[in-house]
């Protein structure tokens, strides 16, 4: 149940942050606490929108009137959500959750709160990255801005 109740963005996320751990050679992301406490394990993972699929699936549950929708479901579209379900479901830390909101530049926004609060000393081991839906909304969105390639036009005239 709870897969179908988390956004996909924060899944990959939850196997992205997995991933990490593994090829950094941590099967179990708690062999960190036998050298630092909950307290000192933090993670910036940031986004530009949030749960796009959610939001939107949302939205059309609601209008359609669903039944048996949640009504906690809201806040899988928030933007620090994939930031608080890595700390609860993976790490099960209390230290500092930075989720940075730097549109194309989130991951690396991201890396570099890591490294102030490493620095800081607010930390002594942080998770950094960025996570993006991508829909058919945003697609079409960006293309009305003209922020899209037009590659694909330029190919089919020939050009």
């Amino acid at each position: 149940m709870f897969a179908v109740q988390v956004d996909p963005v924060t899944l990959y996320a939850l196997c992205a942050t997995e991933e990490a751990f593994a090829s950094a050679g941590l099967l179990d992301p708690y062999e960190l606490y036998a050298h630092v406490h909950v307290s000192e394990v933090g993670n910036c993972l940031g986004g530009g929108m949030g749960g796009m699929a959610a939001l939107r699936d949302r939205f059309r549950e609601r209008m359609l009137e669903t039944p048996g929708l949640a009504s906690d479901t809201l806040q899988e579209s928030f933007i620090n959500t994939s930031a608080a379900w890595v700390n609860m479901l993976l790490l099960s830390a209390s230290g500092p959750i930075k989720p940075p909101v730097a549109a194309c530049a989130t991951a690396a926004t991201s890396v570099a709160i890591a490294v102030d609060t490493l620095r800081s000393g607010q930390a002594k081991f942080m998770i950094a990255g960025g996570t993006e839906d991508f829909g058919e909304e945003g697609s079409f969105e960006f293309a009305q801005m003209k922020a899209t390639s037009s590659s694909w036009k330029e190919a089919a005239m020939g050009r």
